[in-house]
């Protein structure tokens, strides 16, 4: 077996990590380049928490590709309509992602650095 090694690669504004081995094959010892084989997980992919895919109410996501510079709102939080919920910065720009309708935060997908495409669910608001 060869050695492994890891990576992380980030393919249309998704990062994932990557895990590489390389392969050692008799065709090495003839001059050939050999072959790698990639094994492909979403490390970064993050359990749901509780309940979070039967929240009644409103789904929030991601209007625009980005990074998650701030999550301004904790679980369990009551929000206003219009209240800031988190901060999403997309093409050297500051956006914030505000509350669609009053709730209580029900649960949250993201953290400050998770990198978001659009419609990527970032957070859930219950009654």
């Amino acid at each position: 077996m060869g050695s492994l090694r890891n990576f992380r690669v980030v393919v249309n504004g998704q990062a994932y990590q990557v895990e590489v081995e390389e392969i050692e094959e008799a065709s090495q010892s003839h001059g050939s380049a050999g072959t790698l084989e990639s094994r492909f997980r979403d490390h970064e992919a993050r359990p749901e928490p509780p309940g979070f895919g039967t929240v009644e109410g409103e789904q929030v996501v991601a209007p625009l590709p980005g990074v998650v510079l701030e999550v301004r709102v904790v679980e369990g939080e009551q929000v206003e309509a219009g209240q800031v919920l988190l901060v999403l910065e997309a093409m050297k720009m500051e956006n914030e992602v505000v509350a669609p309708c009053a709730g209580r935060v029900a649960g949250i997908r993201v953290e400050a650095g998770t990198v978001v495409n659009v419609g990527d669910l970032l957070l859930a608001l219950g009654s």
